[in-house]
C-alpha cells in the first residue's frame, strides 16, 4: 500500500531485528499509542525493522487485543486500518547492506539515549499539564512521584544565600538605613505558608497556630 509521499507495509510482513541490543519498554509505548495515536516512523531493511522494533511489538499487541486507532483522539498519521490490516508508515533503507544497517540500527539508539533533558524545562511543562490537563497528566508515562521527585531534586539545588552573621560592626551603618526602633512590629512573609507572622520583643507571632514562638 502506497501514496505519493509515503510508503506504507503491513506489520504482519515484518521481522524483527533479532540481534537488536536495545530492550525497550514495549508496555508504556503501548499506553503511549493508546493515548497519543501512533505517529512515528519505523527503518526497514529488507523486511527486517532496524529502527522502531518495540513500536512494532506494541502494535502488534494493540491490533490482538482489539484496540482501534478510532479509539484515540488523537489522529494516527503514521497508522493505516484497512479491513482487518494493519499498515505502518516506513522509510526503506534496503539500499544499505547488512553491516551498514545495522550499524545503522544502533547508532540511532545510541544516539537517542545520549540526550540529556533540562530538568527545570521538564518541570516546567508537566506543572503546565498536571496544572491544566490533570486527566492528561495521569495517562502519561510520567508519574506524579517523578514530577515530585524532579521538583525536590531543583529545590535542592538551590544554594541558600550565606548567612552574613549579626554585622555587629555596621549597627550604626544599619541603623541608619532601617532607623529600627525597639519594640517595633515586623511582618514576615512565609515562603512556604501562605500567612503572615509578627516580631515583637524576641517573641514572633505565628498566625497559622495563632501562637507566640520566643526567638532564640
Amino acid at each position: 500500500m502506497t501514496d505519493e509521499s509515503t510508503q506504507w507495509i503491513d506489520i504482519t510482513t515484518l521481522k524483527l531485528w533479532n540481534k537488536n541490543p536495545n530492550q525497550g519498554d514495549v508496555g508504556k509505548i503501548y499506553e503511549s499509542i493508546k493515548l497519543h495515536g501512533y505517529n512515528d516512523t519505523c527503518h526497514i531493511w529488507n523486511g527486517i525493522v532496524k529502527a522502531g522494533n518495540h513500536s512494532v511489538m506494541a502494535l502488534t499487541n494493540l491490533r490482538s487485543d482489539g484496540w482501534h486507532p478510532s479509539k484515540c483522539k488523537i489522529p494516527s498519521k503514521c497508522l493505516k486500518v484497512v479491513g482487518d490490516a494493519w499498515y505502518i508508515s516506513m522509510i526503506d533503507i534496503s539500499d544499505m547492506d547488512e553491516m551498514q544497517s545495522n550499524a545503522f540500527g544502533l547508532d540511532i539508539n545510541n544516539i537517542q539515549r545520549s540526550g540529556m533533558d533540562d530538568p527545570a524545562a521538564m518541570a516546567a511543562i508537566l506543572q503546565d499539564i498536571a496544572t491544566n490537563d490533570k486527566a492528561l497528566f495521569e495517562k502519561m508515562s510520567i508519574t506524579g512521584d517523578e514530577l515530585d521527585e524532579l521538583l525536590a531534586d531543583l529545590a535542592g539545588d538551590i544554594e541558600p544565600a550565606p548567612d552574613p552573621g549579626a554585622q555587629i560592626d555596621r549597627a550604626a551603618e544599619l541603623q541608619e538605613k532601617w532607623q529600627v526602633q525597639r519594640g517595633d512590629v515586623w511582618e514576615i512573609p512565609s515562603q512556604s505558608v501562605k500567612h503572615k507572622t509578627g516580631m515583637i520583643g524576641g517573641k514572633v507571632w505565628c498566625a497559622n497556630c495563632s501562637k507566640w514562638h520566643v526567638v532564640s
